[in-house]
């Protein structure tokens, strides 16, 4: 039987949209102050921007990873610090690459602080690098690699957000901490310190493509003229 166009082009829309539902439906996305990371892609999405998890980066230098990561570049120090000051640490923190700025948070015997909500986007660094903290409350952090050489030094900062813990010796409950480093990091320095550094890689956030756009109308449009012709029956 032959079918009218007007229907195969709805049915057509439709099923697209279901398709298209499904697919951006599959990952699963952790939220917190208008950032959103995608499980799937290991990518942070917020304000504008695109952050690759610092977690995938641990084990790079500023320059091994901007070789391996085509099409990102390194986070700004007022991206960096727009971007504490989204997640609102309690701290207003500003973009000088020549100022260390810390803030602490109590402990609390819940993992819901904002560190840990932080931790939970942007990545676990310390594992990463394949540390383990023994622990009742065990450590966890978010370290990156970051900023622009405004002042020629050829330094680069740091970011570190760390969540309370139980220290596993003493029994001490530690309190968590957000904190940005003034520029002391070369640009091939391979994780200073210890491997536990991730680089801050970020770019301008993409945009749905047209076709999906259109295919996701017609789905809605499809769904739009069935419900009439129902309810006109």
């Amino acid at each position: 039987m032959r079918v009218p166009m007007g229907k195969s082009i709805i049915k057509t829309g439709i099923i697209g949209a279901v398709l298209l539902f499904s697919m951006t439906t599959n990952a699963s996305l952790i939220e917190h102050n208008g950032y959103e990371l995608d499980t799937d892609t290991n990518i942070v999405t917020g304000a504008g921007l695109e952050w690759l998890q610092w977690d995938e980066t641990v084990g790079h230098s500023i320059d091994s990873a901007l070789s391996s990561y085509s099409g990102w570049r390194l986070a700004t120090n007022t991206e960096m610090s727009s971007l504490y000051n989204d997640f609102s640490f309690g701290l207003t923190f500003d973009a000088n690459e020549n100022t260390a700025q810390s803030v602490n948070q109590a402990f609390t015997a819940d993992e819901n602080s904002t560190a840990n909500k932080f931790i939970s986007i942007f990545g676990d660094t310390y594992k990463a690098a394949g540390f383990t903290y023994n622990s009742s409350d065990p450590f966890s952090q978010s370290l990156a690699l970051f900023g622009g050489d405004s002042d020629g030094d050829s330094k680069f900062n740091r970011a570190e957000v760390h969540d309370d813990y139980i220290n596993h010796v003493t029994s001490f409950e530690s309190a968590g901490r957000a904190f940005i480093d003034l520029d002391s990091f070369s640009s091939h320095s391979a994780n200073p310190a210890n491997s536990g550094y991730g680089i801050a890689l970020v770019r301008v956030a993409s945009v749905p493509e047209p076709g999906s756009l259109a295919l996701l109308g017609l789905g809605l449009a499809g769904l739009s003229f069935t419900r009439k012709k129902q309810s006109k029956r």
